[in-house]
């Protein structure tokens, strides 16, 4: 918990600073942040900053910013993993003359990884065919599997079906990974091939679509407003500080950064890739302020575990005696989602409305275990003869209410 005093939030001097620099209005301007949440609380800051209504400027993230140039829509997460599973089983029982093994239910987990994967090369601007070299060549390959924790090793177990029984497991293991490796590149091009086809991509896709464009086709602009504002950025990958570097010269750029990390480029490693985005895109602010040498009051309270934490929570809200949480100026930040439920539920009954830095995990909903208890009754029903307890434990979920007159 902290308090500060005379030190204006981050977005209150991006907003103070845009109406100084359009003091007509942001018509024509696209502000662009790292994600969708912090065009709300910008939108407060300008009002005041402009001390009467105006239209709001053009908002967008990164990945929204390259859809359209790339000429490719996202497709969620699903259809992704299906799309990539699909590729692997046609280029593996290519590749190798024996059927894939693995279900879609199996690869799922496998896949999730492998498209972040992707994702990543793409917007690093990597050669994927550079990257999955073929093993058979890299004769420094004689991982024993040894650093893996038991954890680690299971998983990887599941996946390509060994077991603990096998007296040769971490060579199966090295083989099976081995398989799967030296055909990456190949399932990179099969998925990406697919994708197109779809007029579908993942972020990093449509980012290096759009890269590719820049340095290929001619003066035709693909990103047409007079200004743009960048806002929060911090790390930037290969795909950003391009499109960074194309839109400079009509770009205004705010960092986020605190004078007490910028300035001591010694001590404040924690500084380093904000000072080389600055040196390259020079900060919009004209002054960094320091808001963590304002701060005054910090207090650090023990809880033996999560719950109690969460439940602590009601306390800390009744001592900042406030009646109105609608600023932005409270927040309660928490680092396991699965927290979310019992938190709300320790909130004071005076309070309407707080600020939490957490979505709510799909899982945790209702509708989400009634589709759990609905497959599990087809599957016993496909099975074997239905329990009645198994039928009640159904009807008692109040979404069933619903399925019947």
């Amino acid at each position: 918990m902290k308090t500060t005093h005379n030190a204006r939030p981050f977005l209150q001097q991006v907003a103070d600073d845009l109406a100084q620099r359009f003091p007509d209005g942001l018509n024509g301007v696209t502000v662009v942040f790292p994600n969708r949440r912090a065009r709300l609380f910008l939108n407060e800051h300008l009002f005041k900053a402009y001390g009467h209504a105006i239209w709001e400027p053009n908002y967008s993230d990164f990945n929204e910013l390259l859809s359209k140039p790339s000429n490719l829509h996202a497709a969620d997460t699903i259809e992704l993993v299906y799309y990539l599973y699909k590729a692997m089983v046609k280029v593996y029982e290519e590749q190798y003359h024996k059927p894939y093994t693995e279900t879609f239910d199996e690869f799922y987990y496998f896949g999730e990884v492998l498209l972040r994967d992707f994702d990543d090369i793409d917007k690093y601007l990597v050669d994927p065919h550079q990257l999955f070299v073929n093993l058979e060549e890299y004769h420094k390959f004689d991982d024993t599997f040894s650093h893996l924790s038991e954890e680690q090793r299971t998983l990887i177990d599941r996946f390509f079906n060994t077991t603990k029984e096998n007296d040769d497991k971490e060579s199966k293991i090295k083989r099976r990974f081995a398989e799967i490796w030296n055909i990456l590149s190949k399932v990179y091009t099969r998925l990406n091939q697919t994708l197109d086809e779809k007029g579908v991509a993942y972020p990093g896709k449509m980012a290096r679509r759009t890269i590719e464009k820049l340095e290929t086709e001619d003066d035709t602009p693909l990103f047409n407003a007079d200004h743009y504002v960048f806002v929060g950025f911090n790390v930037l990958s290969a795909c950003e500080e391009t499109i960074f570097k194309h839109l400079k010269d009509k770009a205004l750029f705010y960092w986020d950064v605190d004078a007490y990390f910028l300035d001591n480029d010694v001590v404040q490693e924690a500084g380093r890739f904000l000072r080389q985005n600055i040196q390259k895109f020079p900060n919009a602010l004209p002054k960094v302020d320091s808001a963590l040498e304002a701060i005054d009051d910090i207090t650090i309270v023990e809880a033996p575990n999560d719950i109690i934490q969460t439940a602590y929570v009601a306390t800390w809200v009744k001592s900042l005696n406030k009646t109105s949480f609608l600023q932005p100026d409270t927040a309660i930040v928490l680092g396991d989602e699965n927290l979310l439920g019992v938190t709300l539920r320790n909130l004071p009954a005076e309070v309407d409305a707080v600020n939490i830095t957490m979505g709510y995990p799909l899982a945790q909903t209702p509708i989400s275990t009634f589709v759990q208890l609905t497959a599990n009754l087809v599957q016993i029903c496909d099975n074997e003869t239905l329990r009645l307890e198994s039928l009640i434990t159904w009807l008692e979920h109040p979404y069933a209410r619903y399925c019947f007159n």
